[in-house]
Parts: structure tokens; sequence; C-alpha cells
């Protein structure tokens, strides 16, 4: 899958994650469309000191984060091995941050490469609208599941990228736009 591979596009600054916070308000007001509260940040361990050291790395600077904004987290792995950082706050700005700082942590210690996506979920007329960042390639991509599950409503992720562009860096390659399913949110 291509989300999870080297590319030309890769961006050099996560700086975009920022964006979706200042976005969040014209979201909410123009087009109806509200945070869950959650963001997720998914990433592939390797074998680095770091990610042997990362459950207490990321403890101490999520645990500094709640202390100061109250964001709550939890680590889990999925079934394929990945790990998410799930994080959960009633201030959006803060999950935006939460998640820039751990990004950035993961910079400062060789390990970018390592981050795959940033899900932020969003609820738009009674959907669930997961706004995705990857990584490699500095941009978001709505993702938007179907009522059963197992399909994607691919019209209103189009007419919701055309809608936000101008807020957002979108991705503007389909064929880039990955569907990830079975986020583990309710791990906070």
């Amino acid at each position: 899958m291509a989300l999870f591979r080297k590319g030309k596009g890769a961006a050099k600054s996560d700086d975009a994650i920022l964006a979706i916070a200042v976005a969040e308000q014209t979201l909410s007001s123009t087009h109806q469309m509200f945070t869950t509260g959650k963001v997720g940040l998914t990433f592939k361990p390797d074998n680095s000191e770091f990610f042997s050291n990362l459950e207490h790395e990321m403890r101490q600077l999520l645990a500094a984060g709640e202390k100061m904004t109250g964001t709550k987290y939890n680590i889990v792995t999925d079934d394929y091995g990945y790990r998410w950082i799930i994080m959960a706050d009633d201030q959006f700005e803060d999950l935006a941050m939460a998640v820039y700082a751990v990004g950035q942590s993961f910079n400062e210690h060789g390990c970018r490469d390592q981050l795959l996506a940033a899900v932020f979920p969003f609820t738009y007329e009674g959907k669930s609208v997961e706004w995705i960042y990857t990584y490699k390639r500095g941009t978001f991509y709505p993702f938007v599941p179907g009522p059963d599950g197992q399909h994607r409503d691919n019209k209103t992720e189009i007419d919701l990228s055309g809608r936000i562009s101008k807020l957002l860096p979108m991705e503007k390659k389909l064929d880039q736009w990955y569907a990830l399913w079975g986020v583990p949110f309710d791990a906070v």
C-alpha cells in the first residue's frame, strides 16, 4: 500500500497538521462538520532504540500534555501490528497540537519515516468523515465510510475535498486516498 512506503512527494514539514486546527472552526460553522474530540496517529514500529523505548518516550510527552491541556491518550497495537496513539480532548486545537508534538518527537529521534497517518474523525450530515493526513505526502484527504462498513462514499469524499481544498492542503491524486478501516478510537 503506497500510504506505507516512501515516496517522492514526502513532506519535509508537518506544519499542515496545524492547518486543521484553524480549519476546524470553519468546518463546524460553515459546513456543519463537527469534530468527535478524538484523533488517531498511526506508525509502523521498527527495531530502533527509540521504538524500544517508545512507551516511555511517548507516555512522558503525552502525560506532560495531559497535565497542561487535559488531552487523554492511549497507545494500542492493531491486528496488523501497527501502533496507534489515540487521543481525546474537548479542545480540538489541543488535539492538533498534540499530534504535531508527537510528530516532532518522531522527527527528532530520526524516526519520521515510520509515521504513517493522523486521522481526525468528524461527523457530517449523520455520516462519519475522517480527515486523513499522510506524513509521506504532507496532505489531507477525506475518508467517508459507507453505512455498511465495507464500502466508502466516494461521491461525498470528492464533494468534501472540493469544498475544503481552500482550508487544508488536499491530496490531489485520488489513487492516494486510502481507506483506513477500524481506527481504534474507542481505546480512549
